[in-house]
């Protein structure tokens, strides 16, 4: 006799400098597996996207290359700009998109050699058309 209860099934994997934990209920194995497995590539697509460690992530040709030019994002990337403008904004800079110098500074992140200016905020970051990104600099 097939059991119409519902399971539960577990994954765990090291992603975005963590763990990541993905839990799923229902009563088809399989289902469960494949809605894992897609949330997995999920995170795995925003990790390369917007790792500070990862050189070739839209984060990183930022931090390198969009000052004194703009650089193109992909339209994830975007968003994530855009929702953090966003928070920033309402929250009077208390969520802050730009903390990666202080981060740094504290030895919570390595450095990566890019030009850090430490007085620039998310207001020095500009959503321009076609996602391109441009940094604005204070002191250069």
């Amino acid at each position: 006799m097939k059991s119409c209860s519902n399971i539960e099934i577990r994954r765990c994997r090291p992603l975005l400098g963590t763990f990541v934990e993905v839990a799923a209920f229902g009563r088809k194995a399989a289902d469960l597996e494949r809605g894992i497995d897609a949330a997995f590539t999920t995170i795995e697509k925003v990790c390369c996207l917007m790792s500070y460690h990862d050189p070739q992530s839209d984060v990183s040709r930022m931090n390198r290359e969009a000052f004194p030019k703009s650089v193109v994002v992909d339209p994830w990337t975007w968003q994530v700009l855009h929702a953090a403008q966003q928070f920033a904004e309402q929250s009077d800079g208390a969520f802050n998109i730009s903390i990666a110098p202080s981060l740094v500074s504290w030895s919570y992140l390595p450095s990566l050699g890019y030009r850090v200016d430490h007085a620039a905020t998310w207001r020095h970051i500009f959503l321009r058309k076609n996602r391109r990104v441009f940094l604005s600099s204070v002191n250069y």
